[in-house]
């Protein structure tokens, strides 16, 4: 994949990443929790997987 390299696309990406890093972790401790205590997969497992990628969306991130 090709980004642009201007001011305006480099300043998009970099709030994306911010916006990433301050999404509300208790989402993503779940899941872990989850994956942790549970290897194999489920319906929790899955739920847990699908609000995380519902939170980074939100974020702006393609997932």
């Amino acid at each position: 994949m090709v980004h642009s390299a201007d001011l305006r696309s480099l300043i998009d990406s970099l709030e994306r990443v911010l916006a990433v890093l301050s999404l509300d972790v208790p989402v993503v401790r779940t899941l872990v929790s989850h994956l942790a205590l549970n290897p194999g997969p489920s319906a929790d497992g899955q739920a847990a997987l699908a609000d995380v990628l519902a939170a980074w969306r939100r974020a702006g991130v393609a997932c």
